[in-house]
């Protein structure tokens, strides 16, 4: 077998260039747009050059994305003499991708194109049913299978004994057994940062991969089944020290899902390390609610930890249960305001949109906003994006529709919001909460036409049946409410023939008497 050409690309955006929120808006609102190091795509990367593969690296973040206006300007971003193309993206640049391979696929006919990541893992079966210049899907973790996927390129009969991917073959698909997940990381190489660029200016650490637990709206259950690896510490902290010396940053996140889910004295190994090799850079992580412990809080709240993040999801105790997310919003609360004893900034995430949430369910997660309002806390509030290897979307068989893209719901947004005259900026700045809008890649009507033809490739771009239109106004009324809060208390707008009440720490239905 001979050493291939592989082109290794991570599709996804950072810049908000093409945004329809201005940049100073964009940065009002809370939004980071670091350019980070994809560690998934680099890790594929770095053990296909390690096996002798001339390896060529790219990566969509450091596009001119203001330039990239139609689907033919994504596809020309992925031309070049490669024999291979593998891409790895999120859900959310899925459609965008597929649209654009399409038109790589037509000029470039013997080119072969693998895709990974947890975008295409969660949606395997219907992108090879429907999308003919996909030649295989790596699903799930992809070091050791990408090998032996190469490797077998030029002998196809040997694909049914490649674990882990879906394959087209002689005008058929096929779909492998999964491939079991390495039992130990210390096999994986270190990173090799001299196939990127040295513009990236945020890193993420990884000390395990995986995560326990099994939400209700996450597809990680699925791609790690549940499983937490974990590695060296001694490891973690020579990368960090590479990537610093490289790239000369202090801003670093741990990557992990469950990075304080670890053991106490994993975590004091953790501050002895930091401490030991002398380290200034600021850093923040991931905690869950039900594991908020203040001992251990304690031992790094002296270690530059610039931000905690924390998925509260809902205000409605209701929805928790239903979620399997193990704590009540009592808890939430309480330890969101624990949490700003060892560090200055708390980020915390609701979700709505769910299905069988009520109106009073969201109202309650609006409350909770209010009752957390605080300079150092900063709040997001999404829309659900349903995944498909979930237990909420395997156990719902209620209506889900699509209406339109990410960028022209934003701009509708923005749009509606100015007609009203409600200063967006003059919102965060009085109030430091974020609702997060979708930025980035421009308005494309093909790219809502593919998704509206294949609703289970492109599942994540529909929504639950769940009132979403009037919870879609009631924001944009609490949003008023805030940017007035300074001048007045309390407010009653009337959406869609409901009264809504906003008030300190208030949200609520009014019943009319009659």
């Amino acid at each position: 077998m001979g050493n291939k050409t592989v082109t290794v690309a991570y599709f996804n955006i950072s810049d908000p260039g093409s945004s329809v929120i201005p940049t100073e808006e964009a940065a009002a609102y809370h939004y980071s747009f670091s350019t980070y190091l994809p560690n998934g795509p680099l890790s594929i990367a770095t053990v296909l050059k390690r096996d002798g593969h001339k390896v060529i690296f790219k990566d969509y973040q450091f596009s001119a994305i203001g330039s990239y206006r139609k689907i033919s300007d994504i596809a020309e971003f992925f031309m070049d003499d490669s024999e291979v193309l593998c891409v790895g993206c999120m859900c959310n640049m899925l459609p965008y991708l597929i649209a654009a391979l399409k038109i790589l696929k037509r000029k470039f006919p013997d080119k072969i194109i693998i895709l990974g990541g947890p975008g295409p893992s969660d949606v395997y079966e219907p992108l090879m049913k429907n999308f003919s210049f996909i030649d295989f899907i790596v699903r799930g973790e992809g070091e050791e299978t990408i090998i032996e996927l190469i490797n077998s390129l030029d002998n196809p009969g040997n694909f049914s004994k490649v674990n882990g991917i879906s394959y087209r073959y002689a005008g058929q698909v096929y779909h492998n057994p999964d491939r079991q997940l390495m039992p130990s990381l210390d096999s994986v190489p270190d990173l090799d940062l001299s196939l990127v660029s040295s513009k990236y200016n945020f890193f993420y650490f990884f000390t395990s991969r995986g995560c326990p637990f099994n939400c209700g709206y996450c597809n990680n259950a699925s791609f790690w089944r549940r499983r937490v690896r974990q590695i060296g510490l001694k490891r973690v902290f020579d990368e960090i020290g590479r990537i610093i010396e490289r790239f000369g940053v202090k801003n670093i996140g741990a990557g992990d899902d469950t990075f304080f889910a670890s053991s106490r004295e994993r975590i004091e190994e953790f501050a002895t390390l930091y401490k030991k090799n002398g380290h200034t850079f600021r850093w923040s992580a991931h905690h869950r609610i039900n594991l908020f412990d203040e001992g251990v809080m304690d031992l790094v709240k002296d270690m530059n930890m610039k931000e905690i993040l924390m998925g509260i999801d809902s205000a409605s105790n209701r929805m928790l249960k239903a979620l399997g997310r193990n704590y009540t919003i009592e808890q939430a609360l309480k330890v969101s305001k624990l949490a700003l004893k060892y560090i200055n900034a708390l980020r915390v995430t609701f979700i709505y949109g769910f299905p069988n949430e009520t109106l009073e369910d969201f109202l309650l997660t609006l409350e909770a906003i209010l009752c957390l309002r605080d300079p150092r806390i900063s709040v997001d509030l999404i829309l659900l994006a349903p995944l498909k290897q979930t237990p909420i979307c395997e156990g719902y068989s209620g209506k889900m529709s699509f209406s339109k893209g990410p960028a022209e719901v934003a701009y509708t947004f923005r749009t509606k919001l100015e007609d009203g005259n409600v200063n967006v900026s003059r919102i965060t700045r009085a109030y430091n909460s974020v609702f997060s809008l979708p930025l980035g890649i421009p308005y494309m009507p093909e790219v809502d036409s593919l998704i509206s033809k294949f609703p289970d490739a492109f599942i994540s771009y529909y929504n639950y049946d769940s009132e979403l239109t009037l919870k879609f106004e009631i924001i944009q009324e609490f949003l008023r409410f805030l940017e007035s809060e300074d001048r007045i208390n309390e407010a009653i707008a009337n959406v869609q023939g409901r009264l809504i009440y906003f008030g300190k720490g208030r949200v609520r239905q009014i019943s009319i008497k009659k």
